[in-house]
């Protein structure tokens, strides 16, 4: 999330990246999810992006204690959103909410298109565990349902997905 953004404060020009940016506007968000799952099982996260000019550019982080898979999915479809998750916002002097919402546990009726361009594997071979993280952020569409399911295929398997974000529309 490193876009150059310059502002300029009192005698001084001050450049940082635009996500630090976002961060110090109140723009900027997180939500995780953690599961111990049995080999085989699977833990869903769905991601609900708002109907808006203001787009999420996220990142995301999942870790496993052991050998797991992660797959994303654009356009899922569901009959339930499942339990919502908190959102919090990096600048904790605003006031602002996120306009994407991350629920956890939703009932799918449809994946929708996988982004094989994300997809993951972490923890084989000798490794007890693992971790992959997007190195680059997602800018996610508006108006959108996606989908991270990650499955396990280690017994007691503690598996972590966090989120982090920001809501733009990008007119700098």
């Amino acid at each position: 999330m490193a876009r150059p953004y310059i502002t300029g404060r009192g005698d001084k020009n001050i450049s940082t990246d635009y996500s630090h940016h976002e961060n110090h506007g109140g723009n900027m968000y997180s939500s995780s999810f953690n599961a111990t799952l049995a080999s085989s099982a699977t833990m869903e996260v769905l991601i609900v992006t708002a109907d808006s000019d203001d787009l999420a550019h996220m990142v995301i982080e999942t870790r496993s204690s052991g050998e797991a898979n992660m797959s994303v999915f654009e356009g899922t479809t569901v009959s339930g959103a499942g339990t919502a998750l908190e959102e919090t916002n990096h600048n904790r002097s605003s006031s602002n909410t996120a306009g994407t919402v991350i629920t956890h546990t939703p009932t799918i009726t449809g994946d929708g298109t996988e982004l094989k361009g994300l997809a993951r594997h972490f923890g084989s071979g000798q490794q007890t565990g693992g971790e992959v993280r997007a190195q680059d952020e997602i800018v996610l569409a508006s108006d959108t349902i996606y989908l991270i399911r990650v499955t396990s295929e280690a017994a007691a398997n503690d598996i972590t997905t966090m989120l982090t974000w920001y809501e733009s529309d990008d007119s700098y």
